[in-house]
């Protein structure tokens, strides 16, 4: 699969929209396509291809009330992406003066998403470095704990898993299960 993130003005036009793509693509302008945006097709026309009832080069991108998808991308340190979370989608229809940023509900609610993301990477990020002894390697036994630890956040409880780990003989902490959150 083959896919490019492009930034792109909100006062380019459908037209515009079109180039871009093509250029992004590597495509000669011989790729047919339209756009569907809130059930309307929109395109550039092509002799034997599809009529589109407006002018690609007046419609504007801005006046189209567009998706505005946030998303968390997770990557390794080499750059590679390990996982792609979305976190919201806000809908806008014609833009006015009082629909312009974001309410305090969707604040909180993208702000909750994204802490709940990023703190669920961490601690399996953080699992997957216990998992095995620094000393020597080898897989530790996991003790699974029914009851999660709940921390208390301004943008609602985080449940984490708590998970203790046995050390082996190779590491000089004494033997018997270790808590993966010692300072809770």
């Amino acid at each position: 699969m083959i896919w490019r993130r492009l930034l792109v003005c909100d006062d380019s036009t459908i037209a515009d929209l079109h180039y871009i793509i093509q250029i992004a693509m590597g495509w000669s302008d011989d790729h047919l396509h339209q756009f569907r945006i809130h059930g309307k097709r929109y395109g550039i026309y092509r002799i034997g291809g599809i009529s589109f009832s407006d002018d690609p080069n007046t419609i504007r991108l801005k006046d189209l009330g567009l998706r505005i998808k946030v998303q968390v991308v997770i990557e390794s340190n080499g750059g590679h992406t390990k996982a792609v979370v979305n976190i919201t989608c806000l809908e806008r229809g014609t833009l006015h003066p009082a629909q312009l940023g974001l309410t305090l509900d969707e604040t909180r609610d993208l702000l909750e998403s994204m802490q709940h993301t990023v703190v669920e990477q961490q601690v399996a990020e953080y699992l997957e470095q216990q998992a095995h002894c620094p000393g020597c390697g080898k897989k530790r036994r996991r003790k699974g704990h029914p009851n999660p630890i709940v921390y208390r956040t301004l943008f609602g409880k985080l449940r984490l898993p708590s998970e203790r780990f046995f050390h082996c003989g190779a590491n000089p902490i004494p033997p018997g299960p270790s808590v993966p959150w010692p300072n809770c």
